[in-house]
């Protein structure tokens, strides 16, 4: 498939991750929404390129770096999405990882809850009124027999707000947050508190709001990315190219 076209959308079919992000009542494949192979494929370029610049470094070698859009996206589904699908002999299947990505309902929305610890557990019973089980004091004991008891705990918070969701979860130490809507992340507390999303005005585009690096290392500055051929002169001059050259240059229509 060397000649094929390389999108986001046919390798998250390719991958397995549209199966994995497969309803789980109906059992329909779906697509993350957005470039998420895309932008993975970017993260693990440019951490190549820093590791082969490393090794360069140390060891006076170069490296060729052939990255593929499939294997960035097969190497993002390991080891959470394909749990039951890694250890080859036969062992008995575990509920996997990825099935707990779920939402739950409240009154007016949506929060994320996640248990992955004992205490967890017992908070998020707390937080629902919900009295311990025997059977469920282990994390086997959970696995054979959470299902009702969760059944049970989406019940009693699809009873309450989102924000009194959140309020229960927070003060039992249960990992939750809301579903915020897109219109209203940049209001979010926590991001406005990070100063993650700076606005800026775009020579061509007016006002945009975007985040800084996700990664800041001082007060580097930032700049849009430039029309075509704004600095070219800017780079044939640090090229060694004179004045004069230049300008024939732009005569000649080579440069523009």
């Amino acid at each position: 498939m060397a000649p094929a076209p390389a999108y986001d959308h046919t390798v998250q079919a390719l991958s397995g991750i549209a199966a994995r992000q497969a309803d789980p009542r109906g059992g329909e494949p779906d697509l993350v929404r957005h470039g998420i192979v895309d932008k993975t494929t970017g993260y693990t370029a440019a951490q190549a390129l820093t590791a082969a610049f490393l090794a360069r470094e140390r060891t006076g070698e170069g490296a060729t770096i052939e990255i593929s859009m499939l294997d960035v996206a097969l190497n993002f589904m390991w080891p959470d999405g394909m749990m039951n699908h890694t250890a080859l002999d036969d062992l008995p299947e575990v509920p996997a990882v990825a099935s707990s990505f779920r939402l739950t309902r409240t009154a007016d929305g949506y929060v994320s809850v996640v248990t992955l610890t004992d205490r967890q557990w017992q908070g998020l019973l707390a937080a629902s009124g919900l009295i311990e089980d025997e059977r469920l004091v282990t994390v086997e004991g959970r696995m054979k027999h959470g299902g009702e008891t969760m059944r049970e705990v989406k019940k009693r918070l699809g009873e309450l707000t989102t924000d009194e969701v959140v309020a229960r979860m927070t003060a039992n130490e249960v990992p939750c947050a809301p579903v915020v809507d897109l219109a209203d992340v940049h209001a979010h507390p926590q991001v406005v508190a990070a100063g993650v999303l700076e606005e800026t005005d775009h020579p061509v585009l007016g006002r945009l709001r975007q985040p800084r690096p996700a990664a800041p290392m001082g007060a580097t500055a930032r700049r849009p990315a430039p029309a075509a051929g704004e600095h070219t002169d800017e780079v044939l001059t640090d090229a060694g190219f004179s004045t004069e050259e230049i300008a024939e240059l732009h005569r000649d229509t080579v440069i523009a």
